[in-house]
Formats: C-alpha cells, sequence, structure tokens
C-alpha cells in the first residue's frame, strides 16, 4: 500500500509541477545545511527493491522501515538524465550536472560540453562561509566523487583528480583510493610520517598528493579508529583502491558508510552551514554485474545511511536533505513469467500458467553473502582440477542460496565466449552470464549490463524542498540546487 501511495504521490507531483509553481523568491527556502544523497545507478525499480523487503522478508530491518518512511514522507520528482547530446547518462557527466548545471558529456568530470569548468554546489558553499564534504563507499578519484571535487576532462583521469582533490576547497574527503593518492617516488613514500605497508601506487606522474594535502594541512587518516580522533581538515583513505561491498563494509579497519557520514555531519556542523555529498555507489556496480542479492545488500547500505542522515535532519530543521540517483543501471526489475512454479500460478485468458513471483524470492536475495562477481573470480582462481561444475555449483549455493544444476554449470563452463553490445565490461561478464541462469528462478529481469535512460527519483526534506518537485532534467536539478544555496546571500 506504502509503495502504491508513493508511486500515486510520485505521478501526481511530477504531472501536476512545472517551472511556473515555483517561488519567485528563494530567500525564506534558504536552508543552512544541504546533504546530497545519490545512490549511484539507482532508479525506481532499485528502491522498490528496498519497499519489498520492507514489506516481504522475514528479517525486516529498523532501518529499511526508516528508508521507506523517508521516501514516503518527501516531496518527490523526477530527472530525466540526458546528457547535453545522448539518450543515456554517465556517473561523471550526470554527477557534474547534479552539482553544478552545467550541460555536459559523458566521461566529463566537473567540465561542461566546451570543456569550461563548471561551478559546483561545494565550490559555491565555500564561498558562502559554508564547510563541504564528499563521501564515497568507492574511492574519492571515482566519477561521482571527483564531480563535485574537481574539474577534469575525463574521469579516466584518476591520477590528475587525486592531485586537484589534494587542492580542493573541501574540509571532509572520504572513501578509498589511496594507491592514486601514493606517490611512484618509493624515496617520497619513506617520507611520509606513515607508513604505507605493501600499498602500489597507480599514479603516472611525479606528483605526491598526499604530501601536497599534508601540507595544506590534512589530517590523513586510514582507519575508523583515526577517522574518529580527526579533526578538519580531513582525508580519509581507507582503501587501497575500493572500499568494500555491501557484504565487507566495516572489515579490516575500514569504517562504514553510516559511520564516515556520522563523524562528517559532527565535524562539519558550524554557525555558516555545511554542504555534504554522500555517494553509496556499488549499487551501480551491483547492477552492472545483473546481481539482485548484492544489489539488496546495498540499498539495505544506502538505508543505514539515511537512518543516520534523517537523525540529523529532525534535530536540524533548517537542513535540507535531497536524496536522488545519477541514473539506472542494469534495466532491473521483477517480472512475472510463463514458467510454472512450486508456488501457486495463474491461468491467463489463452489458459497458459503465470509464475508472478512469490514474495519469499526477498528472502531468498536476504539470505545472501557473497556477490557474483567475488564467486566467479574465486572460481576463476582455483587450480585448473578443481574449477569443475560441482564445485561452482557449491560456491553459489554457499554464496547466495540459489540452487544452479550442474547442467547449467557444465553449459556455463563450456559455453563459447559471450559476447553482447550491452555488456562492454569484460569484469562484469562472468557475474552476467551467471546471473543470466539464476534469475529466473527468482522473478527477476535484467535487461541490459550498463545504464538506462529510465527517469530518476528525486526525495526531498526540509527548506526548499518544494523546488525540487516536478519532471525537470538532471541539469535543471543543479540549477535549483545552486539556485537555493546561492539565496543564502539575500537573508
Amino acid at each position: 500500500m506504502r509503495l502504491r501511495r508513493l508511486t500515486i504521490l510520485l505521478l501526481c507531483l511530477c504531472g501536476c509541477a512545472s517551472r511556473a509553481t515555483l517561488p519567485s523568491s528563494l530567500s525564506s527556502l534558504a536552508p543552512k545545511n544541504v546533504i546530497v544523497i545519490i545512490g549511484d545507478g539507482m532508479g525506481p525499480q532499485q528502491i522498490a527493491l528496498a519497499f519489498a523487503h520492507e514489506r516481504f522478508s522475514r528479517h525486516r530491518q529498523e532501518t529499511i522501515k526508516k528508508f521507506t518512511q523517508f521516501c514516503d514522507s518527501s516531496l518527490v520528482g523526477l530527472h530525466i538524465p540526458f546528457t547535453e547530446k545522448h539518450l543515456v547518462n554517465d556517473s561523471a557527466c550526470a554527477a557534474t550536472q547534479l552539482s553544478s548545471g552545467c550541460g555536459c558529456e559523458p566521461q566529463q568530470v566537473g567540465i561542461d560540453a566546451h570543456s569550461l569548468p563548471c561551478e559546483n554546489a561545494v565550490e559555491v558553499a565555500k564561498k558562502l562561509g559554508m564547510r563541504a564534504g564528499a563521501i564515497s563507499d568507492t574511492r574519492l578519484t571515482h566519477a561521482t566523487p571527483a564531480s563535485f571535487g574537481v574539474h577534469e576532462e575525463h574521469r579516466s583521469m584518476e591520477d590528475s583528480i587525486a592531485w586537484k582533490l589534494s587542492n580542493s576547497p573541501l574540509d571532509v574527503m572520504l572513501s578509498g583510493g589511496l594507491s592514486y593518492f601514493l606517490p611512484r617516488d618509493a624515496a617520497a613514500q619513506g617520507a611520509l610520517p606513515f607508513a604505507v605497508g605493501s600499498v602500489t601506487s597507480e599514479r603516472r606522474d611525479s606528483l605526491n598528493p598526499l604530501s601536497n594535502a599534508l601540507g595544506r594541512g590534512y589530517h590523513v587518516v586510514r582507519d575508523k579508529r583515526e577517522l574518529s580522533r580527526a579533526s578538519l581538515p580531513v582525508l580519509g583513505l581507507f582503501a587501497t583502491k575500493n572500499m568494500g561491498d555491501a557484504f565487507h563494509e566495516g572489515r579490516d579497519r575500514e569504517p562504514t558508510l553510516a559511520e564516515m557520514t556520522q563523524r562528517a555531519l559532527t565535524l562539519l556542523e558550524n554557525p555558516n552551514g555545511f554542504f555534504l555529498m554522500v555517494e553509496a555507489g556499488q549499487i551501480d556496480w551491483a547492477g552492472h554485474a545483473n546481481d539482485a542479492g548484492w544489489l539488496l545488500a546495498e540499498m539495505k547500505r544506502l538505508a543505514t545511511l539515511v537512518a543516520v542522515i534523517e537523525r540529523f535532519r529532525q534535530e536540524h530543521p533548517d537542513t535540507l536533505v535531497l536524496m536522488t540517483g545519477d541514473h539506472e543501471t542494469g534495466g532491473f526489475g521483477f517480472s512475472y513469467t510463463g514458467e510454472p512454479s512450486d508456488g501457486v500460478t495463474f491461468k491467463s485468458s489463452e489458459g497458459s500458467k503465470l509464475n508472478f513471483g512469490a514474495s519469499d524470492v526477498i528472502n531468498t536475495l536476504d539470505a545472501s553473502s557473497r556477490s557474483l562477481s567475488d564467486i566467479s573470480r574465486e572460481f576463476a582462481a582455483l587450480p585448473a582440477e578443481q574449477r569443475t561444475p560441482e564445485k561452482l555449483c557449491e560456491m553459489v549455493r554457499d554464496g547466495t542460496r540459489l540452487e544452479l544444476s550442474v547442467e547449467s554449470a557444465k553449459t556455463l563452463l563450456s559455453g563459447p565466449e559471450w559476447r553482447s553490445v550491452f555488456y562492454p565490461y569484460p569484469h562484469y561478464i562472468a557475474s552476467a552470464r551467471l546471473a543470466a541462469l539464476l534469475t529466473p528462478q527468482m522473478n527477476i529481469a535484467w535487461s541490459t549490463g550498463t545504464h538506462t535512460s529510465t527517469p530518476i527519483p528525486i526525495f526531498a526534506r526540509g527548506p526548499g524542498a518544494e523546488r525540487f518537485r516536478g519532471v525537470m532534467n538532471t541539469r535543471e536539478f543543479g540549477d535549483r540546487l545552486l539556485a537555493l544555496m546561492q539565496a543564502r546571500e539575500r537573508t
């Protein structure tokens, strides 16, 4: 019922609101604090998965309930994730649009289609005397956090992005990506005030972003204990490259996404207010891998994050919270099939049997403890004599509680190389092939291994939330965000 109400509300708001209905004066709406939550790859169906968990899971979690309540009580809008000239967006351009309102093309970080730098929300915040932070559960040099901190021609230029982040105005930067901040020169590494162990630099130049950040006064922290003691400004690099997925977060001294956010809120709070962007970035990676169990785990991680932020908003009602995605990944959704199931089936008007998907699918997904990507990598790393169909079935069962038949495993292991124009990333293909054999039994359909042009919901709570009702393009989200922040100058 709640999901139905949410859908109706979204359609009504998007159908009725327009630019013409927006207030001409924003000064009375200007929030003191602005928090933008980006679920990378999160579209309507990913959000619906969280609602399905809250309704059908045997292990309902308070954080999931708080997440659905947050959605249910927010003002709702939609943004359409086109680029300046293309139908489908990527994380770099989308984050640039969300943070600045600039018109850009895929792969561009903080610059427009003419390669000119775009003033973003962080830069506006600092001009207004606010503090600013960026957090991600991926790595700092990845597309989304980079687009809120720097200006670069291409998202792949991560060594340059790291250097520019070390010169950025951000007060708080928390994520993975140490290897891009580490100098190539071993002697320079030895001059750092802490040991880097066996971490290998990913840099292709002689610059030393870590020393540069330290010279600018940043406290560089590498684990949750150090983070708890840090003061501003702080640069947290908690993983060599990417932070752990939702199945592994918080292990090996890494802080969780919620812990990073909680600490950032404490550090950033001040009389002039702050801007904070928090990315739940691995929703996107689960979508690329077509892994529904991993996707649910990432949505649960996002729910825990939202609970932290919503508690802060309730204690600080002058805070605007905006939650959205940059684009949808995978074309994910539940679907009914024409295959009989062990549960109840329905007859169509033509007499065929229809399986509408038993709700216990949610409990099966909830039982996953490993991603299909990890299972595929671990299987491929086994000695040749151990890479048997039976072993693959065992690993799938242990990690996902799903049953892969030996015949299907044989087909997977002996079949020809799998190619599809919608699966261009080699490191996700093994997972997607495995998912194609498993997901039909869960009434799950994936349409692609890349992004889609699905409209993306916006959930807004706090002062100025009404600015984000209606249908807008992704650029317009950024325009409204910056206009609302700049209205502080007129208060």
